[in-house]
């Protein structure tokens, strides 16, 4: 099984665009084949929109006209191999698209499913506090961040799990939303640190065992970049920019990885961003 062509995307907003899926405003015109709105830098229309509402038909319905039908199967080494666009591998959801959103979902959904099966025993008054925070810590959130070591992260993903995170905290404390305790006091008070700094430790301790392998393959697929023309706009954040910026924040050099003992006391501490 090997991935493929990637899925349509999921559509977020109300009237969205037909080319890029992104919510339309006043300066719109609509396809008069598919109904759909569609932004005026999307449309490729030269002028005002007036002149072409009545006969306007978007890029996405005029490239659609001549489809071909989608790969299904594969033969390598005399196998025959299903494309797919996901698939998950112990545990961990691979995509075509090369992004970890659908994991990271994943693994929310996985931690839940944990959550409600010991909701009972973590919101029960008579088992002490710190037991329940402990349970909480080796069972849910080792679930939620299970293969997190080779996430590039960003900011909206790393606010889907902190939200997830945070709300269980509070079910175990009995909080609601009225009694207006912030997310920092919650944490000094637990013990726990942010799931964000675990995010940096799970990864900056992957890439020290990465550093220090002995196999030089390792560490010339991790710099590897790949070969042809890039395409338009940002490209993706890669899981290597996401380790610059953890040794940013710990003050640390790559070299420093090497020295085992000292990696692993300084991304145990609280990160504190440096010069490099």
């Amino acid at each position: 099984m090997i991935t493929g062509e990637a899925p349509e995307r999921e559509k977020r907003w109300a009237y969205p665009c037909s080319v890029c899926l992104v919510g339309v405003g006043a300066n719109a015109i609509m396809c008069t084949k598919c109904l759909q709105w569609c932004h005026k830098r999307c449309s490729k229309v030269k002028g005002t929109l007036k002149s072409v509402a009545s006969t306007f038909i978007c890029p996405v319905c005029t490239t659609s006209k001549q489809e071909t039908p989608r790969q299904t199967n594969m033969n390598i080494d005399c196998s025959d191999l299903e494309i797919v666009s996901e698939f998950q591998y112990l545990g961990d959801l691979l995509s075509c698209r090369g992004d970890v959103d659908t994991a990271v979902r994943n693994r929310i959904k996985a931690s839940w499913a944990n959550w409600h099966v010991l909701a009972g025993t973590m919101m029960r008054r008579d088992i002490p506090i710190k037991l329940r925070l402990s349970l909480y810590q080796s069972v849910i959130r080792s679930s939620m961040l299970y293969g997190a070591e080779s996430w590039p992260m960003t900011q909206t993903l790393e606010q889907q799990l902190r939200r997830a995170d945070m709300k269980m905290i509070r079910w175990i404390y009995r909080l609601n939303p009225i009694d207006r305790r912030s997310s920092t006091d919650l944490l000094q008070v637990s013990g726990l640190c942010d799931i964000s700094q675990l995010l940096r430790q799970h990864r900056l301790r992957w890439f020290g065992h990465v550093k220090r392998s002995s196999d030089p393959l390792i560490n010339e697929i991790m710099t590897l970049e790949a070969d042809g023309k890039k395409g338009r706009g940002r490209p993706r954040k890669t899981w290597y920019q996401t380790i610059h910026e953890d040794l940013r924040l710990f003050n640390l050099l790559e070299d420093d990885a090497l020295n085992r003992l000292k990696w692993k006391h300084v991304i145990s501490q609280t990160p504190v961003r440096g010069k490099y």
